[in-house]
């Protein structure tokens, strides 16, 4: 199944069924020095670097009805250095945490080979995935024996202008340790849709949501194919 759907994904959270959705694998466009994230999606006007692009708690808040009891949330907030600022990435954990009733319980790094160089800073070429569950110790629907938290592949490329996705490897690695076949998968920032197109190879079931008719139906064009 997958069901893809073009709005504002804060009020299509709100018409999920209650305890359907295993896992949330997302990447938000939560920091960046000059464009803004409008309620569920879309740019607009420029903001201070660091400044949240999207409310993630309210998001957070949305979903915590419509995740299992057994359920996960993975987030990938990325990286941002501008003007001579870092983005807040661990605040905003802390923030999630106090805030939402969710719980940080692990997290993946994963090493870019081909990372943006930065001028007078060391160049990041790490970013994590952000792990988190309703409950503070919950089990893993896959069995790890020692898997490492660890993916190293180079930044991805899109077939839509625009549009940044995290490489396949990642949504695999997540879907895979965090559902089970025939679980559902959910995008909230749907995008180029890495995630729909790992969770089809895997056997799961799909939501999607992407505020931009543009990029959806772009999108709609790659499934068809």
């Amino acid at each position: 199944m997958i069901n893809r759907q073009q709005g504002d994904c804060l009020e299509l959270i709100k018409l999920l069924e209650n305890k359907s959705i295993q896992l949330v694998m997302t990447s938000p466009p939560y920091f960046n020095s000059e464009k803004k994230y409008q309620r569920g999606g879309g740019f607009h006007n420029k903001v201070p670097v660091g400044e949240p692009l999207f409310d993630i708690l309210e998001m957070f808040e949305l979903l915590h009805d419509k995740v299992k009891d057994n359920g996960f949330i993975a987030l990938n907030l990325g990286f941002s250095y501008s003007e001579g600022k870092i983005n807040r990435v661990g605040e905003l954990i802390r923030q999630i945490e106090r805030r939402t009733h969710w719980h940080n319980i692990d997290k993946i790094y994963w090493h870019k080979l081909n990372p943006i160089p930065l001028r007078n800073r060391l160049t990041n070429s790490v970013e994590t995935i952000e792990i988190f569950a309703k409950l503070p110790k919950v089990d893993y629907p896959k069995r790890i024996n020692y898997e490492h938290n660890f993916i190293e592949t180079s930044v991805a490329s899109s077939k839509l202008a625009g549009q940044k996705p995290f490489p396949i490897e990642i949504p695999l690695k997540c879907i895979d340790i965090f559902t089970k076949e025939d679980d559902i998968v959910l995008d909230p920032f749907e995008g180029s849709s890495t995630t729909g197109f790992a969770a089809k190879k895997l056997n799961r079931k799909y939501i999607g949501f992407e505020l931009s008719k543009e990029v959806f139906n772009n999108v709609t064009k790659l499934y068809d194919n």
